[in-house]
């Protein structure tokens, strides 16, 4: 999510009101407000952003550094389920789409099986168990990297947790993945995204057994690599020096510098 010049080389003089404006300006819907509304909490940052603003209200998480161009929104599984109940979700679903780096989708079933079990009943070749971790709160088996794009954990916590009873399979999906299922997720229900992602692991336990549902097709859009590093390197890299030379007064034509320079001989330039 792009900032305005407010914000680039250094702090806008405040930083939580730009970031709440940009947000709204890019979702364009006046329900939002509802979600990045109300006091917001200053906190430290995690890699790469350097500050936090998390709103308790609606629990999401602003995250930015002024020496960035962009803005990381995290919303949490209890904001999903308060935008689910106020008919938000579609919008967020719109959004991440084209813009979405991680989409985690959680399944809870009631049963007594450990993870352990759950996942020595086998699942797909595809993914191998890269770990297992018990401590006091719990037990959680990893399968796939979770370095990769896309992996799951299977967990379940400890008495006297309140979810104790529960045997939780949760899937991680980042990047092209994770835009992936954001647009199956738009057009169909939950329980089919769900059904097709527990496909691919394969799960042989007859505990997976998600509701009837139709089939959501996932598929990952990838666009050629040598393209999609030129757009990123003219959109990171070129664009900012040219907005720079044009404050400056360097370029004092920007449309006819653009023109002679760049859309000459394309077709375009008319």
């Amino acid at each position: 999510m792009t900032l305005d010049d407010r914000w680039i080389g250094g702090w806008a003089e405040n930083p939580a009101e730009v970031i709440q404006e940009t947000v709204l300006n890019w979702f364009s819907a006046e329900d939002m407000a509802q979600i990045f509304s109300g006091q917001n909490e200053h906190r430290g940052g995690r890699t790469p952003y350097s500050d936090s603003w998390h709103f308790p209200d609606s629990l999401v998480t602003l995250y930015a550094n002024p020496k960035l161009d962009h803005i990381l929104i995290e919303f949490s599984g209890q904001c999903c389920e308060i935008m689910r109940q106020r008919e938000l979700m579609g919008k967020i679903l719109e959004v991440a789409a084209v813009r979405g780096t991680r989409i985690d989708i959680a399944c809870d079933i009631e049963t007594t099986t450990t993870p352990d079990e759950f996942v020595g009943e086998g699942h797909s070749d595809r993914f191998q168990t890269t770990g297992r971790y018990d401590s006091p709160s719990g037990q959680t088996v990893y399968i796939g990297s979770q370095k990769s794009e896309r992996f799951c954990r299977v967990y379940r916590y400890a008495e006297p947790h309140p979810r104790a009873k529960l045997l939780r399979v949760e899937y991680v999906m980042r990047r092209d993945h994770a835009k992936a299922v954001a647009r199956e997720c738009r057009y169909k229900s939950i329980q089919s995204v769900v059904r097709s992602l527990g496909e691919a692991y394969k799960w042989a336990s007859g505990e997976w057994q998600p509701e009837e549902a139709e089939w959501a097709e996932i598929t990952v859009e990838r666009p050629e690599k040598a393209r999609k590093n030129a757009v990123r390197w003219l959109i990171t890299q070129v664009a900012p020096a040219f907005q720079r030379l044009v404050r400056e007064g360097n370029i004092v034509d920007p449309e006819l510098f653009l023109k002679e320079h760049f859309l000459n001989g394309t077709g375009l330039s008319d």
